[in-house]
């Protein structure tokens, strides 16, 4: 058992809400406490403008964790998730804020690998709507529903905009932090494309591949959080050993 709470903050994919976690706590082990993320426009915010920026996003969530209390920290992200968690990561270190124990990514490239599709979000209206069926997520009877996309679209559109204007700058130091990339073995996002998060960390790189899509993370959930509880358990004693 943990001696203390760890903190996971979950950041959900483009599109995406905390809802997409909500099956998560039932197999996390020990006092992993999940904190769901909701993107401004998103979710329980709905009423609030989108953000169209990414490093806007990462400031928004690192301004709500210093209301917090404070405590030991993992974040998991998906997807867009997973650049946003990758960026809130570092802004954590060089706030001098305590080191994560674990950055958990899934269906995520690395950020030093090139976008293999650019400017989506400025694609007409139909054409974006195929391309986001490529990437299912996305039940068929929500796209053929006009008022639910009329809605779904811009956030959709906003969250595609802030990942990809986004530019990789090498940082100047690597994160002091055990990285874990998860993929699905039918989906976008292949090994070699996850291969170079390993020279974002000093620590060591691990990557689980689970079957499914770019979304395999709603039929593994509970697999997933049994991992994410087994590494923060060998973490917290690794950090407890005198």
């Amino acid at each position: 058992m943990m001696n203390s709470p760890i903190n996971l903050i979950c950041i959900p994919f483009a599109g995406g809400t905390s809802f997409a976690f909500r099956d998560l706590k039932k197999s996390l082990v020990g006092n992993i406490n999940p904190i769901c993320i909701d993107f401004p426009g998103h979710g329980r915010r709905i009423r609030e403008p989108l953000v169209k920026d990414i490093h806007d996003l990462v400031s928004g969530i690192f301004h709500e964790i210093e209301s917090w209390e404070s405590g030991s920290w993992a974040i998991w992200g998906h997807s867009m998730g997973g650049t946003v968690a990758y960026l809130l990561t570092h802004r954590l270190i060089n706030s001098q804020k305590p080191i994560p124990l674990h950055l958990f990514i899934s269906g995520a490239p690395a950020p030093s690998v090139p976008r293999k599709e650019k400017n989506v979000y400025k694609l007409p209206g139909p054409a974006f709507m195929d391309k986001v069926k490529t990437y299912g997520g996305v039940a068929d009877e929500v796209l053929a529903e006009k008022d639910l996309m009329d809605i779904f679209l811009p956030i959709l559109r906003a969250d595609f905009q802030a990942l990809e204007t986004y530019k990789y700058i090498k940082p100047l130091t690597r994160l002091p932090v055990p990285i874990t990339a998860m993929l699905g073995t039918h989906e976008h996002v292949k090994e070699e494309d996850a291969l170079p998060w390993g020279m974002e960390t000093s620590e060591p790189l691990a990557i689980q591949h689970f079957e499914g899509n770019h979304f395999f993370i709603f039929e593994h959930m509970h697999s997933i959080g049994e991992m994410i509880s087994g590494k923060l358990q060998k973490t917290t004693r690794l950090c407890s050993k005198p």
